[in-house]
């Protein structure tokens, strides 16, 4: 049936943090990008709606799946981060898969601090970056120096 583990989609109730509505939706896990993208395809074939949930931590309710689609669990999906470049300053080149929350990076890195840190250090990379995170110093897009995308059709496109 799915790629994903497990095979089966397991019932989960889903809310938003401080929100009032929640929804109980079918919900698979993906730990591994391969299987992400076998998912994807089996999804376009069969023409199954797909909701991609990471760390649960939007104030908004978007990552909540419809009654007609199945919640896919990336949270798991490539956490950690390693140094690819120090500079003479001090500052550092940091490549961090996308489901790294920042209380990761902050364990991690603890001499070093991401300039324009969300509100909450359990939104991760690909989630702040998605929804446009912001604090009173500015953007945490400013601080991304490039990023990959998986699309639905399983290309990875470098940005």
């Amino acid at each position: 049936m799915l790629a994903c583990r497990p095979v089966k989609a397991q019932t989960q109730r889903l809310r938003p943090p401080g929100a009032l509505h929640e929804q109980v939706a079918q919900v698979v896990s993906c730990t591994r990008q391969t299987d992400l993208q076998e998912l994807f395809a089996e999804a376009r074939r069969d023409r199954q709606r797909l909701t991609l949930i990471g760390g649960q931590r939007s104030f908004g309710e978007h990552f909540l799946p419809t009654d007609a689609s199945l919640g896919v669990d990336i949270s798991a999906l490539e956490r950690g981060a390693v140094v690819k470049q120090t500079f003479a300053d001090g500052r550092l080149l940091v490549r961090a898969g996308g489901g790294t929350r920042f209380e990761d990076l902050r364990a991690a890195f603890p001499e070093h601090r991401v300039r324009c840190v969300p509100t909450s250090d359990r939104i991760t990379v690909a989630g702040a970056l998605a929804a446009c995170a912001h604090s009173a110093a500015g953007y945490f897009a400013d601080s991304v120096q490039s990023f990959s995308l998986l699309t639905v059709q399983g290309e990875t496109i470098e940005c």
